[in-house]
């Protein structure tokens, strides 16, 4: 997110709003996963023209809600090692 002035001398937060495809290579994703979460996970976006822009809220909220999540994984004497 980036900030602006306010009149009153206060800094207002504002969120990027980028396409899709600078989303995925700031991210580090291919162009195709982005796609995909769009398509079929219920990632956000809004079509202008041509043109598909992601709003950094959303992105950020798509990420928390799909995170993997380590757990421990103990294994008893019949696991691999």
């Amino acid at each position: 997110m980036s900030e602006r002035m306010a009149g009153d001398g206060e800094a207002l937060v504002v969120p990027r709003r980028l396409r899709a495809a600078r989303w995925a290579k700031e991210i580090g994703i291919s162009r195709i996963t982005f796609w995909h979460w769009i398509a079929h996970l219920g990632l956000k976006a809004s079509r202008v023209g041509r043109i598909t822009i992601i709003d950094e809220r959303d992105l950020n909220a798509f990420l928390a809600r799909h995170a993997v999540k380590p757990h421990s994984r103990k294994y008893g004497n019949g696991g691999a090692e």
